[in-house]
């Protein structure tokens, strides 16, 4: 066991399961941003470059088919910094239009038997304009990420899953904003902690979903191929 996995797993480990999992969720982003200056030192550890690792999907080399899922920094406070850990790509979100608190708390789980952590989260996120204002004050200061990111995108709780011309004026709002930001996104149609939203993955209200995006994707992209676009299924 090397000297940085002695100290996660006998100590690092340890203390933070003793403290509430959404609380250390947050803590850990709000002070991610040091890890800047250990660049170097994360490189040496975490970022193991090898031609077999490589994959080029979507005309985009991914340095490392590991990637870090949506929903662990969904508002994309450290989109940056993730490369640093080894990740080939990155998700942000699930983004909504408008700011959304999620269901109430507590809402993250830890399962240490069965090494699993469960959460019921509810889309709780930032909303699109932020996000998109913060990416955007990243790329001025070129804190963009080198890894590919992609950006999940969702429907505001309040909006009823039946009227799908509502649902279709959420997810393209979302994916106007990020537009500019994102290599690819996610049509999440999945999540089980928001009233309805899986009645979305019925054929006919998916193809309208998924017609009306590709759409707004060729208008925003001048009328050529756009990025992809996928789906997150339950």
């Amino acid at each position: 066991m090397s000297l940085v996995d002695f100290g996660y797993q006998r100590i690092l480990r340890p203390a933070l399961f003793r403290i509430n999992p959404e609380w250390v969720h947050e803590w850990v982003l709000g002070n991610l941003r040091w890890a800047r200056l250990c660049e170097p030192l994360l490189r040496k550890i975490f970022c193991l470059p090898h031609p077999k690792m490589q994959q080029t999907i979507w005309n985009y080399t991914f340095q490392s088919p590991i990637g870090l899922a949506g929903g662990l920094d969904k508002n994309a406070v450290c989109a940056d910094i993730w490369e640093l850990f080894g990740f080939g790509f990155l998700e942000i979100g699930t983004l909504t239009p408008h700011p959304q608190i999620g269901n109430p708390k507590p809402r993250l789980f830890r399962y240490p038997e069965m090494e699993a952590i469960v959460n019921r989260m509810g889309f709780n996120n930032d909303g699109s304009e932020i996000i998109a204002n913060r990416l955007a004050m990243e790329w001025k200061r070129k804190r963009q990420p080198h890894a590919i990111m992609g950006v999940s995108v969702g429907k505001q709780k309040e909006t009823p899953a039946d009227d799908i011309q509502a649902v279709i004026r959420d997810y393209k709002t979302s994916l106007k904003r990020l537009y500019p930001f994102g290599d690819f996104f996610v049509v999440n149609v999945s999540s089980p902690n928001t009233p309805d939203l899986r009645s979305l993955q019925d054929r006919k209200p998916l193809r309208q979903l998924l017609f009306a995006l590709k759409d707004e994707m060729f208008a925003l992209h001048g009328g050529e191929h756009p990025k992809p676009l996928c789906v997150k299924l339950a």
